[in-house]
Formats: C-alpha cells, sequence, structure tokens
C-alpha cells in the first residue's frame, strides 16, 4: 500500500459568549390604569458577537406588578405586567432588565381610565348677592380609582346667576367663576355641570349686601312701676355685619322715656292734689343679632349697658313742678320683628330697661321699665 489517506472529521461545538446586549420590546404602547389585561414585555439576549445569549434576566419597573421571567428559547424571554390602579400623578412607567453586564430599558405610557366621577364644590358656601360679587367653583374629575383624568365638564348652568366657562388649573380640576344676581332677601341658587353621563350640582346661599351703617327710629307706650304709664322714644345706629349665617351687629342708642302721674298727700287742711313725672334719657352701646324668617321677615334682638340721666319732678297743689335728678346705671334687652316695606323694615319691638333706685327724695324705687315701640329701620345697603 503505497499510502493511506486518513480523513478524519473533527466536529467542533461552539458555544455563545456571556450576554453582552439587551433588548425589550412592548406589545403596545399605552397602558391604562387597572386595566385587566397586562402589558407584555419580551426580551432578547446576544454576545458580543450577536448570537443568542444564555443567562436569565431580571427586571424592575417604577409601578406596577411584573411577573416572573418566561423563557421561550435561546436568549428569549418574556414578562408580564399589570397596570396598578393608582398613577400617583405618572404619566408613565419605565421598564429595566438587566442579565449580566447587559441592559435595556423601555417606557410606558399611562393614562388613567375614563370619567366616573365628577363632583363640584365652591370656595365659600355663602356669597353676598349684590351684582358684582363673585366665587369660585371647583369640578374635579377622575377614574373609577380615583385618578385625575383631564376632560373639561360642560358648560355649567345656574338659576339665580351666572357661571363662566371652565378653566383647567390642575389635573382634573376645572375652575368655573359664580357671579349671583342681586337678591333682597336671602335665599339659596343651585349650579351644575356635566359630563355625559355624570353631573354634579352644589347649593350656595345667597346674602343680600348690608351697608356699613344702619339707622332705626322707634315710638311706643312704656309702662313703669306702680302701674305708670308714659311714651318712649329711641333711635340707634349699628354696623351690621354677616358672622356665618347670621347678622350681628353693633350698636350705639339713645332712648327718652317719660312717666306721669297723680295723686294726693295728707295735709294740714286735708288731702293735696300733686302731680309728677319721671324722665329718662338713656345712652347704649348694645350688641345684635338679625336672621331673616322668610323674604320679608326678619327677626332681630339685642342686649346693652350704658347709663341714664334719671329726672323726677313733682309739684303740689296746682304748683310748678320741682325737678331733681341723678345718673344711674342702665341696662337693656329688646326683641324685635321686622317687615320689609320699601328701603328698609317696619318693625314692632318690645324692651325692658333696667335702672336701679336713684335716690333722689322726690322718687321711691327703681324707675324701670317694659315698653312695645313701632319704628322704622334704614340697613343701609
Amino acid at each position: 500500500m503505497t499510502g493511506l489517506l486518513v480523513a478524519v472529521r473533527a466536529a467542533l461545538l461552539r458555544t455563545a459568549g456571556p450576554p453582552a446586549s439587551a433588548r425589550i420590546t412592548l406589545d403596545r404602547a399605552r397602558a391604562m390604569a387597572g386595566q385587566s389585561a397586562p402589558v407584555v414585555a419580551s426580551v432578547t439576549l446576544a454576545d458580543a458577537a450577536g448570537n443568542a445569549a444564555e443567562g436569565e434576566p431580571q427586571a424592575e419597573v417604577e409601578v406596577g406588578a411584573l411577573g416572573p421571567a418566561e423563557r421561550l428559547g435561546p436568549g428569549a424571554w418574556r414578562f408580564r405586567w399589570a397596570a396598578p390602579r393608582r398613577l400617583e400623578g405618572r404619566s408613565s412607567a419605565l421598564i429595566t432588565v438587566r442579565a449580566g453586564a447587559a441592559s435595556a430599558q423601555a417606557s410606558l405610557a399611562l393614562s388613567p381610565a375614563g370619567p366616573a366621577h365628577l363632583s363640584l364644590s365652591p370656595a365659600e358656601r355663602a356669597v353676598i348677592a349684590d351684582g358684582t360679587a363673585e366665587v369660585e367653583l371647583v369640578a374635579m374629575v377622575s377614574d373609577g380609582h380615583g385618578n385625575p383624568v383631564n376632560e373639561p365638564p360642560a358648560a355649567p348652568t345656574a338659576r339665580g346667576g351666572e357661571v363662566g366657562p371652565p378653566r383647567q388649573v390642575g389635573p382634573g380640576r376645572y375652575a368655573m367663576t359664580y357671579r349671583p344676581r342681586p337678591v333682597s332677601a336671602p335665599g339659596e341658587d343651585e349650579v351644575a355641570v356635566a359630563l355625559p353621563p355624570l353631573s354634579a350640582r352644589t347649593r350656595l346661599r345667597l346674602r343680600p349686601p348690608i351697608g356699613p351703617v344702619g339707622v332705626s327710629a322707634g315710638l311706643g307706650a312704656a309702662l313703669g312701676p306702680g302701674g305708670r304709664l308714659g311714651l318712649r322714644a329711641g333711635a340707634e345706629a349699628t354696623a351690621w355685619r354677616w358672622l356665618g349665617d347670621q347678622e350681628a351687629g353693633l350698636g350705639l342708642g339713645a332712648a327718652f322715656t317719660r312717666l306721669g302721674g297723680e295723686g294726693t298727700v295728707a295735709g294740714g287742711l286735708g288731702p293735696v292734689p300733686f302731680a309728677g313725672e319721671v324722665r329718662t334719657l338713656a345712652l347704649f352701646l348694645s350688641g345684635g343679632w338679625r336672621r331673616a324668617a322668610g323674604q320679608r321677615l326678619a327677626l332681630r334682638a339685642s342686649a346693652g349697658a350704658g347709663a341714664a340721666r334719671v329726672e323726677s319732678l313733682v309739684g303740689a297743689g296746682g304748683g310748678p313742678l320741682v325737678p331733681e335728678a341723678g345718673w344711674v346705671p342702665a341696662a337693656t334687652g329688646a326683641a324685635a320683628a321686622g317687615l320689609r316695606l320699601g328701603p328698609g323694615r317696619a318693625f314692632l319691638e318690645t324692651r325692658f330697661t333696667w335702672l336701679p333706685d336713684p335716690g333722689l327724695a322726690s322718687l321711691r324705687g327703681a324707675p324701670s321699665t317694659l315698653s312695645l315701640s313701632l319704628g322704622y329701620e334704614l340697613d343701609g345697603s
């Protein structure tokens, strides 16, 4: 045998190197809060030569929940990501995959679900209804998970005023201005907004304007000690302000009361007729409360303290009245009902005025009075 040819075949098994690069692709570009279908993230790993590389990738995400890695084949993996219910203000989620020195990222846009809740609330529940005062209303739109939704409500409506168009002031927040028409008595108005099929309403308390100072005057009958009857005339200036749903006032008033009486006293030649008068001029500083009890009726109460000049005049036998006077402390309390009439209110008032014994020789006891008066009040609005 002149020669021997031996052929040897050798098979070389090539093994891929470690992962040097990674790529991630998503089956959709956007996910909705709380959606039931998961987002599928496909991952491929390759070595430096571009061959499919082995190695289980690790994935992390800022929000939501990632399932475990699922192997599909050499260098091919899959993750399933579940969208969160609450976005907490996020508009995207970043998914990061790492396998050895290789890494890749993919961004997924996030959006809330469709509108499911609509609310409307005022900055203040009460507004002065003078035709110029305004109050801001805020409508909030959110999905079923509480995430704000940027869809403005339709043009709002109001029965007792005008509402401006909604303007966005934040995620899912829309502000609008409400201006009520003038009213003369306290009332309510309802404002409504809609984002079909959703709707929301809110009620506002309308207050008539109050002038800086109101003035009142009254005239009536007074009952004094011993059944003495007389007249009472009074006037008061009061600064009224809204305090919650009530009106509160601070006033300065003056009142004049005249009580008369006649009788006889024993004399040397028999009974001697005499006549007497008690006159008081009182100055008070008082606090007041007032509230509407209907479209035209208002109730009022007040209490105050001050000082009074008490003058006693006594004359006997038809002679002139001899005066005697002194100053004493005074206190008063009143309750009244007023009926809207013209620019103000006609009122009926009952009042008790307490005065101590002034210590005058011609007057015994305290000249306190109970009075009933008719009057008129201008509130200055």
